[in-house]
């Protein structure tokens, strides 16, 4: 009787080792899957409210505000991270650039020109495919969501996202999220 009994318990054993290994690799998958895209309001900022010093290549035409390059843009105001002014400037067809400035001292920073072109030529992919990157920010919070459209010739673009934080500083961005599908706002 007692040679019946050992393969049982052994059958057992690898059952509800088997069993406690699955509930354990279930959650971790299943967060994994979800990949939640971080949200503007789990990054606030404070707003800023003193006078705003706006950058010196921005100029008032009339009732338009223009870039260095006659472009228009949009008004200066507070619209990223509590005191920064961020603005897609357009170079032609599928060509875009950014900058940001902080309106508290009117400085310029560089945190944005990995996120954008030379400020010349549109982006292309190594196989020549143009791509047009979308920022969206919130005038409360430091989170940064980057789209970037890829041409896929004849169809509709291909779009990826991934989302960055502006250090308190406004001179750097770090990832928080990449390679996610597009959020539709």
């Amino acid at each position: 009787m007692a040679s019946l009994t050992k393969p049982k318990k052994i059958v057992r054993i690898r059952f509800f080792t088997t069993l406690f290994a699955l509930a354990l690799l279930l959650p971790i998958q299943s967060y994994a899957d979800s990949r939640m895209p971080p949200q503007f309001s789990d990054y606030p900022t404070h707003t800023y409210t003193g006078d705003l010093v706006i950058p010196a290549y921005l100029k008032k035409d009339g009732e338009v505000w223009r870039d260095d390059m006659g472009k228009i843009v949009s008004p200066p105001a507070i619209n990223t991270a509590g005191r920064f002014y961020m603005t897609p400037h357009s170079c032609g067809t599928s060509c875009r650039y950014y900058t940001l400035n902080d309106l508290s001292n009117g400085e310029e920073s560089q945190a944005f020109v990995r996120l954008s072109n030379d400020g010349a030529v549109p982006r292309k992919t190594k196989d020549g495919r143009d791509i047009v990157i979308d920022i969206t920010t919130r005038p409360d919070s430091s989170l940064i969501l980057v789209r970037y459209y890829i041409d896929r010739l004849g169809s509709p673009p291909e779009c990826k996202a991934s989302y960055f934080v502006l250090n308190s500083s406004g001179k750097s961005i770090r990832s928080v999220a990449q390679s996610l599908e597009c959020p539709e706002n």
